[in-house]
């Protein structure tokens, strides 16, 4: 997993993260709501959209990227993190949903 405030991030992710943090608007993280489709354009079809649930300890995929869904051969929109296939993934998984509610700031993970 990379921290998102990495120097190693690629230019692509760093707009993204720019753009996280100007919608921050003072807040420690912004919402759904602060985003409009226009914005997130560029990287959609690599964004996942997760509600936690479990008091954070798991999510439930709103949105499960595209790219994920082609690349590992299962749709998860609308399903807990927790049940993501093989568990391996689901473990991986869990833990970088741990490190974003921990840290209240994205990340990206390492495949």
């Amino acid at each position: 997993m990379i921290l998102a405030d990495s120097p190693t991030l690629p230019p692509n992710l760093t707009r993204l993260l720019s753009l996280w943090d100007s919608k921050r608007s003072g807040k420690i993280m912004p919402a759904r709501r602060d985003f409009s489709l226009e914005d997130l354009w560029p990287w959609m079809g690599y964004l996942h959209l997760v509600e936690l649930e479990q008091s954070g300890t798991d999510g439930r995929y709103r949105v499960f990227a595209t790219a994920s869904t082609e690349r590992f051969r299962q749709e998860m929109t609308g399903r807990l993190i927790s049940q993501y296939q093989p568990v391996e993934l689901a473990a991986r998984a869990l833990e970088d949903h741990a490190a974003i509610v921990a840290g209240k700031a994205p990340v990206t993970p390492t495949v």
